[in-house]
């Protein structure tokens, strides 16, 4: 197990590196769910102070926004109510919409990391999968991984990025007009992108499934009439060998189960902190906007509900690129080995 986690090492993050036990290659069972939970309440409680200011700045403005709604209307006669609130909702545009931008900068970073540990896990997964008969399966399943990991470096960096800007843009519009054919422009792109990119990735999952499955299949009736052939022409040795070959891929199998469990726990504790972030932003933005509500300010409850859907938007694309690679590496570690059949 050493010698796969060091070849692993190399794609693992630096800030995750720090999460993992020191000795994790010879300790791959504490990998386990308490672990991960202690890391997770962990990263909550960094992400939530930052949370709490991001809300507080929120609620004050939109505070503020009410006091001079009512002091504009008592001084002239509301004459002066419409030109406050304008004011006050394309301030709180720029403080909400620069904090939602350098949300989409970490979800640029998590892709970059997620393609950099993808890249060292597929040459570790071909091999293991190939020196225990499944040589099949090992270009099945790293062409696919491959293929989802250039998509998603595609996706988030020409497609992803620009509609996540795009619904800003059109947020701050539906705010500033009050137009309501913004407001469903708005909703329909976010819609019609997550919609695609769920479809998207469930056919792929579905056709890597399936693939890896045909695959295995092959590689198993493969390996049984290459042994059933070594046994008939050498009756005695064919069975030693075969026996040595059930043994192998025995250990192949609690190596590669380290392996892919090892993958898993990266994945989480690259992912957590980002979601766990994209979700207090949003709970942060859903609060302000019932609040804008409640005191009458409908401009800033429209722009800080449309920037609340928006960041709910980015947090199904990022928990659907984790999902679908841990289904990936929970199907290398289901792939039962060729030559024990």
């Amino acid at each position: 197990m050493s010698d796969v986690y060091d070849n692993m090492r190399r794609g693992i993050p630096d800030e995750v590196e720090e999460l993992l036990p020191d000795d994790i290659a010879e300790n791959i069972g504490s990998l386990g769910f308490d672990f991960i939970f202690r890391k997770i309440v962990d990263m909550l409680r960094d992400a939530f102070t930052p949370a709490r200011g991001f809300l507080s700045v929120l609620l004050g403005t939109v505070l503020i926004s009410s006091a001079l709604r009512v002091f504009s209307r008592d001084v002239s006669d509301g004459r002066l109510a419409e030109s406050m609130s304008l004011v006050t909702c394309l301030s709180l545009a720029v403080y909400a919409t620069g904090v939602t931008e350098r949300l989409v900068t970490r979800i640029n970073a998590f892709t970059c990391a997620i393609s950099t540990f993808s890249g060292a896990m597929v040459p570790m997964m071909s091999a293991m999968l190939a020196s225990s008969g499944n040589v099949t399966g090992a270009a099945v399943s790293s062409s696919g991984l491959l293929l989802f990991t250039s998509a998603l470096q595609y996706l988030m960096s020409y497609v992803f990025v620009p509609v996540f800007r795009l619904s800003l843009a059109l947020a701050v519009v539906a705010s500033v007009t009050s137009s309501g054919g913004a407001h469903r422009l708005c909703g329909a792109v976010k819609r019609a992108f997550v919609w695609l990119t769920a479809g998207a990735a469930t056919i792929f999952t579905a056709v890597l499934s399936y693939q890896t499955q045909l695959a295995a299949a092959a590689d198993s009736a493969a390996a049984r009439g290459l042994k059933y052939t070594i046994g008939s022409a050498v009756p005695i040795v064919g069975g030693a060998i075969g026996d040595a070959l059930r043994t192998a891929a025995t250990g192949l199998s609690v190596i590669k189960s380290g392996a892919g469990a090892l993958g898993i726990a990266v994945l989480l504790l690259l992912t957590c902190p980002l979601l766990l972030s994209l979700f207090l932003t949003s709970f942060s933005l859903n609060i302000a906007s019932a609040v804008s509500s409640i005191l009458g300010c409908d401009r800033e409850s429209t722009l800080l509900g449309e920037l609340h859907d928006a960041i709910g938007f980015a947090v199904a694309i990022v928990a659907l690129s984790c999902v679908v690679f841990i289904i990936a590496l929970a199907l290398f570690m289901k792939t039962a080995p060729a030559i024990s059949s």
